[in-house]
């Protein structure tokens, strides 16, 4: 199941599209109240895929909020803003794939695939 954050309706349909054609459960939110309401309600999220700029709150903050309630949670953050802003804001360890705007619909399935698919390295004990 895939939690998707977008407040921009036309944006949020073709994700829902793409994503239920492609198999997956959606469930979508267009601000961090109604992200919260459908994390509770649906505790089958695999994957978070929001957009860092919300007129309801911002996509790195819902993350940060939903990965405390659940830390296998996966993150995919979009944001037509430099791909660089998950490190200038130094969340770059809590998300797992960032894809800047605009995408194809190739790269945003790929950018799925590897949030799902991520795992976290770990380091060998000394």
């Amino acid at each position: 199941m895939v939690l998707v954050v977008e407040d921009e309706p036309s944006n949020l349909a073709l994700m829902r599209t793409i994503l239920e054609k492609i198999g997956y459960g959606v469930v979508t939110a267009s601000g961090r109240e109604e992200a919260l309401e459908a994390f509770r309600g649906y505790p089958t999220i695999d994957l978070l895929v929001a957009d860092v700029n919300l007129r309801s709150g911002n996509g790195i903050e819902i993350a940060k909020m939903l990965v405390a309630q659940r830390s296998d949670l996966k993150v995919l953050l979009t944001s037509g803003w430099d791909d660089g802003i998950t490190k200038e804001l130094g969340v770059s360890d809590l998300v797992h794939v960032f894809l800047p705007k605009p995408f194809t619909v190739s790269q945003f399935r790929l950018a799925v695939e590897s949030a799902l698919n991520f795992r976290p390295s770990r380091s060998a004990a000394p």
